[in-house]
């Protein structure tokens, strides 16, 4: 038995032809465009480790810095804090992309009533550092009484960005500082 034959009227040929012109053209843009989609994927995935490998060499993503340290209603002493022409300073020392730094000092309460503590940071040089730099505290703000004492820890972080080491190194940023205060409430 043959199989049943049909014939194709010439428009049908013609038909059948230009939808096959237009699903090759069609598979050749989609090769060329995931080619090009690979092609990005690749460079940018190289330009990442460029960068990242630049950002880690770089001088520039490391600064030297300290802090000052002003309380109010509280004695601070100890630890890390020292004392220059009778102010209170953290030395951090150098501060690497990436890095945190840690100091710790004691705090003592010289209020007649039960206060809480709360700080703020101020007075950055330059002062657009403080948009990267992170400062935060141990304190989980537990009242202390009249005289009580308490250990405080700070931790200073700077990120690992190309913002940063790019704010550092078109500002020919060398070291930085700022003012920590220290200040009680009431519970």
């Amino acid at each position: 038995m043959q199989p049943p034959t049909h014939s194709a009227t010439p428009s049908t040929r013609h038909w059948l032809l230009r939808m096959t012109q237009k699903l090759a053209r069609a598979i050749n843009r989609s090769k060329q465009l995931i080619l090009l989609i690979i092609l990005v994927a690749t460079l940018t995935t190289v330009l990442n480790v460029l960068i990242a490998t630049w950002l880690s060499r770089s001088s520039s993503t490391q600064v030297y810095t300290f802090g000052t340290v002003r309380v109010t209603g509280v004695e601070a002493y100890g630890g890390d804090l020292k004392t220059v022409n009778d102010t209170a300073v953290v030395d951090w020392g150098t501060v690497n992309a990436e890095q945190s730094k840690t100091v710790s000092f004691k705090v003592r309460s010289i209020s007649n009533i039960p206060v809480k503590l709360t700080f703020n940071v101020t007075d950055w040089q330059p002062e657009d550092i403080r948009k990267y730099i992170q400062v935060t505290w141990n304190y989980s703000g537990e009242t202390l009484n009249p005289q009580q004492e308490t250990q405080l820890s700070f931790t200073l972080k700077a990120p690992y960005t190309r913002e940063f080491a790019e704010y550092t190194a078109k500002n020919n940023v060398q070291t930085f500082n700022f003012t920590i205060h220290i200040q009680t409430s009431t519970p």
